[in-house]
């Protein structure tokens, strides 16, 4: 919720500078993203609100009440409605300036089809320039890398290079394109034909494909210009190659060479509200950026999902409806949240003794805990104590007696992720120093512990309990 309210504010201060520069494209633009920006906010406002009167307030009173702090009248909650309220002021505030503004430019009649055509040539003149100085960027880079011999380029350059081709890759799948369809979606036709929405769709499609490809180029020429990384040692060592010819033998060791991963497929997904957001997390990270068309990246997302989720995608033809329907179906944070929860509640350990079943304890309360975090919704944990007592019953007996020794604070739950990972580490040192006893009497034969020899097994004991 809140990085939708931040967005949203950024929204507001570029419409206080667009007030100022008067620009027709750049007013109607922000129109349309104060529009969006406020409609996500409010939803996702409406999400926080129902999770804390449902895990924290109780009732919508409650949530918006209020308390005396040294003499000052302060929100019980401070993300109530009456704060969403004064964001729609402010929204409405700033959605007014811009419509004025627009209002004062716009001439009705003849004079107003002249300024949208107006408006339809300078956006095509700013797709024109945009396209202009990405060429000219792209070819500087290509000339700056080709300057260099093979393995001559630093590590650090090698890095410097890869995020320049990832900033100007950017550019054309976002910045650019983005440019390109808002231009293609104004009304009217601009006044030179070279600027006509075929001609500004086929020049964004020729150069965009020709940009990715000398980028990809460029990224797979980065990999040969790097330094080699082969080491020359007088001394031979574990590794080394001997290389011989008429004269000498020289010995090449620590030879490292240069590993190129095959290319991924796209992640799949199972059909489990658990594992959507992270399939939608790799999407992004492994797909999105790969600047393919909508209709391939749809086409391409159909195929990765299974068969009731490409039911409801049929007949869909733009990707972020396909996303929106995915979504609602599978990224319900309610839903997910309780499922989350009633793992927590039902969570056992596993293992053939008691380190092990720790250590499988921690790792399943963690992830779960992560899990919740991630979507901000990890303060229920705090609030309801069968969460502990669940976790409690699963640890194994002797666990249970060192975490009722322990000194409580006033978070519980906190108390238990901290006691979780400080045994987690002391369970890897117990099975290191277990494993070391039982391989005792495979060294050593002759002295093996007897473990009917009461002297033997006291000894026995002593080590196992010093483990």
């Amino acid at each position: 919720m809140l990085d939708n309210w931040r967005d949203l504010d950024t929204t507001f201060e570029l419409c206080d500078r667009a007030v100022t520069r008067k620009k027709v494209t750049e007013i109607k633009r922000l129109l349309s993203s104060l529009d969006t920006g406020w409609y996500k906010f409010n939803a996702s406002h409406k999400i926080y609100k129902n999770d804390v009167i449902e895990k924290l307030a109780k009732t919508e009173s409650t949530f918006n009440s209020t308390q005396i702090e040294n003499g000052i009248e302060v929100n019980e909650y401070e993300y109530n409605d009456v704060w969403r309220k004064k964001q729609f002021h402010a929204y409405g505030e700033k959605r007014d300036a811009l419509q004025d503004i627009l209002d004062e430019l716009e001439v009705p009649d003849q004079s107003n089809e002249l300024s949208l055509v107006t408006d339809l040539d300078q956006a095509a003149s700013d797709i024109q320039t945009d396209i202009g100085s990405i060429d000219l960027a792209v070819n500087k880079l290509e000339s700056a890398i080709n300057n260099y011999n093979d393995g001559e380029m630093s590590a650090n350059l090698v890095i410097e290079y890869k995020e320049n081709i990832e900033r100007l890759t950017n550019m054309i799948s976002v910045d650019l394109k983005n440019l390109v369809h808002t231009t293609l979606a104004m009304p009217g036709e601009a006044s030179k034909p070279e600027f006509s929405n075929s001609n500004i769709r086929e020049m964004f499609s020729r150069n965009s494909l020709q940009w990715k490809q000398k980028l990809n180029e460029l990224y797979l020429t980065l990999a040969k210009k790097s330094e080699v990384k082969a080491v020359y040692e007088s001394k031979p060592s574990l590794g080394h190659v001997e290389v011989s010819d008429a004269h000498e033998t020289k010995v090449v060791s620590g030879f490292r060479e240069q590993v190129f991963l095959e290319k991924t497929k796209p992640p799949k997904f199972d059909g489990s509200e658990l594992e959507f957001p992270e399939f939608q997390r790799k999407w992004n990270a492994q797909v999105a950026k790969a600047g393919l068309p909508d209709e391939s990246e749809h086409d391409k997302l159909r195929d990765t999902v299974p068969k009731q989720a490409k039911d409801m995608l049929f007949g869909v033809n733009k990707l972020d409806k396909a996303w929106t329907i995915l979504g609602h179906r599978y990224g319900n944070r309610d839903l997910i949240s309780k499922k989350l929860k009633e793992q927590l509640k039902s969570v056992t350990c596993e293992g053939k003794n008691d380190p092990e079943k720790l250590m499988d304890l921690k790792i399943k309360v963690r992830n779960i805990v992560t899990r919740l975090e991630t979507m901000k919704l990890q303060a229920a944990l705090e609030h309801d104590p069968e969460f502990l007592s669940s976790v409690y019953n699963a640890l194994p007996d002797r666990y249970k007696m060192d975490w009722l020794k322990i000194t409580s604070t006033e978070s519980q739950w906190t108390d238990m992720l901290t006691f979780l990972d400080t045994a987690y580490e002391r369970a890897i040192k117990e099975l290191t120093l277990l494993s070391n006893i039982s391989i005792i009497p495979k060294k050593v034969k002759a002295n093996a512990v007897d473990a009917s020899n009461p002297a033997d097994n006291s000894l026995y004991q002593k080590a196992k309990d010093a483990a």
